[in-house]
This record gives C-alpha cells, sequence and structure tokens, in this order.
C-alpha cells in the first residue's frame, strides 16, 4: 500500500504498462479505494485482454476488459473527491528500446510506472 503512504495529490500521471497485469493491479487499488484523485490524478495505461486477464477475471477483476469497465469500477470508489482519471495509452515503442536485456525476466520486471512527483 505503498502509494496511500504518500501525501495527498502527489501523484500526477502514472503510467501503467504491464502487458496483462493491470487487472491485477486495478483489483487492489479498487479495493483499497486508491483510485482517487487525491491519491492519482491519472493513468495512463494499456489494456491487455490475454491470459493475464482471464486469470485475473477469475480471481480478482470483474468490470470488463474495457476502458469501460474501468469506469464501472472508478464508480465504486470512496472518495472524498474527484476519482483517478483513465487513459487508454497504446504504447507500442519497445521495439525501438535500446537492448532486450529485460527479454526473459519475469513479468514484473518489465513493470514501467511513471511516478510524476511534486
Amino acid at each position: 500500500l505503498f502509494l496511500g503512504s504518500l501525501p495527498p495529490r502527489s501523484v500526477r500521471l502514472w503510467k501503467l504498462d504491464v502487458e496483462g497485469a493491470e487487472w491485477e493491479v486495478l483489483a487492489h487499488l479498487v479495493k483499497h479505494n486508491l483510485l482517487c484523485h487525491n491519491h492519482v490524478a491519472e493513468i495512463m495505461t494499456e489494456l491487455h485482454c490475454n491470459q493475464l486477464y482471464s486469470n485475473a477475471r477469475e480471481s480478482s477483476w470483474r468490470h470488463g476488459c474495457s476502458i469501460e469497465g474501468i469506469l464501472g469500477a472508478l464508480a465504486l470508489q470512496r472518495c472524498s473527491g474527484n476519482v483517478t482519471s483513465i487513459q487508454d495509452l497504446d504504447d507500442e515503442e519497445f521495439g525501438n528500446d535500446v537492448d532486450d536485456q529485460f527479454s526473459g525476466a519475469a513479468w514484473f520486471w518489465r513493470v514501467m510506472l511513471l511516478l510524476v512527483l511534486n
């Protein structure tokens, strides 16, 4: 719950691109009411409806593989203000990476998070 320990409004933008694991991450954030503007103003994510999505759907994510599904989950948040803004980002620039140093690592090593702090 690192995100909840940060000062309010300290995360303005979070790039969430975890190749299918976003559903587990989003389920965790919903469960802990962390998709509120005072925790994260905006998330830009690339959505993947793959095997990891199927696994999450069976275990923790029940809102559908779409921006609309995420918005439905956001509506369930108990925020004192606005909910986090979600944008779909289709970023396929990984083919232009300098090296493939992480190509054999598990998915969590490929997690790309961009936190823009105050």
